[in-house]
């Protein structure tokens, strides 16, 4: 399959996040021109054409699928979230307390941990199982995190810091610099992962000044992958999204499809290691 096809194979393993029908004041507030008795039958055609290049059957840049989203109003300028992060949580959270969470409310989670790791290896399962934690998994279709936080107190301090950090948007770093836009408030300062990683940094204010941001759900690369391949998988995504909500960031994008960035990080690194390794890629003289 060429480079062109690729698509995303993992895709169809989470739950689509479907979105809720357009109110019609949203259709004219964006001037879709769409006949109203022609908007669902447009909409589906849409997420068709979506579901047909994540399988790899229509080229990313597929002629039909820009056509459909120009005239749907879902191509704008990707927005980014100007609001500053939540306050700090207490104290930081292991990822092995995510992963616990997927696996109480998602009965089959060992399966779905390929829609985050993409099939690889090398991939770390209590951090792919955590991600799920915060995709709509549980048999009701809502997240793990939110039916774990209905079982709790809502005062407790861990309740408080699951919070921080659903609000802390993941990303794909390397020494610490973001490789995709992300805004300045939300750029982490401080230690960092050293090397590419896909992770969820996030403020946690527990005594100690030296580390203001934490990480958590760090997912090691095996190279820095291109930048251009997981914006372009998570642009699609958000086009998708944008049906229901044509205001969305990219922030809130990545808060709501982590196991997307994280499955296209990873296929985006494999796909520059593997040209390393082939000599394609040529370190400095």
């Amino acid at each position: 399959m060429s480079a062109a096809l690729a698509g995303d194979p993992h895709a169809v393993g989470i739950v689509r996040l479907l979105p809720a029908p357009t109110p019609s004041d949203s259709w004219a507030l964006f001037g879709v021109a769409v006949p109203a008795d022609q908007r669902a039958r447009a909409e589906a055609r849409f997420g068709d054409l979506c579901d047909e290049v994540l399988a790899g059957l229509r080229p990313w840049s597929c002629p039909d699928l820009r056509a459909l989203a120009q005239t749907l109003k879902v191509d704008a300028v990707v927005r980014h979230d100007r609001r500053p992060p939540v306050h700090a949580a207490p104290r930081e959270l292991p990822d092995s307390l995510l992963a616990e969470i997927t696996e109480d409310f998602v009965p089959d989670a060992g399966v779905l941990l390929e829609a985050v790791h993409a099939g690889w290896s090398g991939a770390d399962r209590v951090v792919a199982a955590g991600v799920l934690a915060f995709t709509p998994t549980a048999v009701d279709g809502r997240r793990p995190l939110d039916c774990w936080d209905d079982e709790e107190e809502r005062d407790r301090a861990g309740v408080v810091a699951v919070r921080v950090l659903d609000a802390a948007p993941p990303g794909v770093f390397v020494d610490g610099a973001s490789l995709l836009p992300r805004p300045a408030r939300w750029q982490p300062t401080g230690p960092a992962p050293a090397g590419a990683v896909v992770a969820r940094p996030w403020r946690v204010d527990d005594g100690d000044p030296t580390r203001p941001w934490r990480w958590s759900c760090v997912q090691p690369l095996p190279a820095a992958p291109d930048p251009r391949t997981i914006w372009r998988r998570m642009a699609l995504e958000l086009w998708r999204a944008r049906l229901g909500e044509r205001r969305m960031t990219f922030e809130d994008l990545l808060r709501q499809r982590p196991e997307a960035l994280y499955r296209a990080a990873i296929e985006g690194a494999l796909a520059a290691a593997a040209l390393s390794n082939e000599g394609l890629i040529e370190g400095p003289a």
